[in-house]
């Protein structure tokens, strides 16, 4: 049976301003919790992240008190005694599996960040998290600091990114400590789906029995498209939005993936050798791409989006932006968003053009904004990558 040892030196340990120290009645619910898994290594992963789910909810209460945390482990301030029912699912990975407001989120655990890469188990498509927190848990201080979060559509990127360049596993993914964002953003997102609960729930709630209109002859619809399906791309078509919107499909000879110089679509290509070459970014083949003119303020600006699949469940969105002549001003930037989250902005210094590369899960979107420097900004609608009908419907 594992031993577990707590430790009594904590008065000599300097706290950091996001320590939580755990109660000695805490950590004892954490073992006893532990000695119901069924292995060694398994009681002791359980144990750390059970430590790591106390520490969250004490981390939650001293900073927001209103949000909380919803898990099978939880009973008030208690960790439960009992494990409940599990299926596939081993304890310490139950564990680790929590809900809050809207958003599912997996603990990640480390015990030292000194350590550059942190592992992360390989999920089924079902059990991944909208966010991955990180954790590290000093079991022998009795302490936790809550240190960062990834949301789900940048762990995909930097898993691609990470797969190259880090050792992996059959289990297990490593990625960079770098990759996770201060989790005061965590915080602002999920105070923000606490707000807009009660609305939403208002908002659907009818003041009185609906009244069936009057028959009247259909009107043809004026709002925007909501949505560009980059999975017909792969097909070779453009559905009818990005049509409507100027967009025109590259044929796959225009993609030079070899690194040759050859002539037509030269940024587009110049860029590419760029990103194989010394980003080591593997663009497939199968990729398909699209090319569509814009203009900003009397910028005449040229983008490129190249889309593939780079592993079963994901899609890839490269997005290069460009000059259509001359250069591009100082101070542009490109930015990308999901359900109203900052992925990622790239602001223009002195290179030639601008580069994005996202990989997300098939129901998400991403919504790309391009702004001048002087703030004025325009915004494309929406790339996704929805299940594609038959040309025949």
């Amino acid at each position: 049976m594992m031993s577990f040892m707590q430790d009594d030196t904590l008065s000599a340990h300097v706290l950091t301003s996001g320590s939580i120290t755990l109660t000695t009645a805490q950590v004892t619910q954490a073992i006893e919790l532990a000695h119901q898994a069924s292995t060694e290594v398994e009681q002791w992963q359980t144990y750390l992240n059970s430590l790591a789910l106390l520490g969250l909810q004490e981390w939650l209460a001293k900073r927001s008190p209103e949000i909380k945390i919803e898990s099978d482990f939880l009973q008030a301030e208690d960790l439960r005694g009992a494990a409940p029912e599990l299926n596939q699912t081993g304890l310490s990975q139950a564990v680790s599996q929590i809900q809050i407001a809207r958003s599912r989120l997996h603990l990640l655990i480390t015990d030292c960040l000194a350590d550059p890469l942190v592992g992360v188990p390989k999920l089924d498509a079902a059990d991944r998290p909208d966010f991955y927190l990180l954790v590290e848990v000093l079991e022998e201080l009795s302490e936790v600091r809550i240190q960062g979060y990834l949301p789900q559509a940048k762990f995909n990127l930097a898993q691609l990114e990470a797969q190259f360049a880090l050792p992996q596993a059959a289990d297990l993914s490593f990625l960079p400590i770098q990759a996770f964002a201060d989790p005061a953003g965590l915080l602002l997102q999920l105070r923000a789906q606490l707000s807009a609960a009660p609305i939403q729930q208002s908002a659907q709630r009818p003041v009185q029995p609906p009244v069936q209109p009057p028959v009247q002859p259909p009107k043809v619809s004026l709002a925007p498209p909501n949505l560009i399906n980059l999975r017909l791309w792969l097909q070779g078509r453009l559905d009818e939005v990005a049509e409507s919107l100027s967009w025109h499909l590259l044929p796959p000879a225009a993609l030079n993936l070899s690194g040759a110089m050859m002539g037509g679509a030269d940024l587009l290509n110049a860029v590419l050798r760029e990103l194989q070459g010394t980003q080591g970014i593997a663009i497939p083949t199968s990729a398909r791409a699209a090319e569509r003119d814009l203009e900003l303020e009397e910028v005449r600006l040229k983008l490129y989006v190249l889309t593939w699949e780079p592993a079963p469940d994901q899609w890839s969105l490269l997005l290069i932006l460009g000059a259509q002549s001359g250069a591009l001003p100082v101070g542009l930037t490109l930015k990308v968003e999901a359900n109203q989250e900052l992925l990622s902005e790239q602001r223009l210094s002195d290179q030639p053009y601008l580069y994005n590369w996202l990989v997300g899960a098939p129901d998400e979107q991403f919504r790309v904004t391009v702004t001048a420097p002087t703030g004025a900004a325009l915004t494309l609608t929406p790339f996704g990558f929805a299940p594609s009908k038959q040309p025949s419907e």
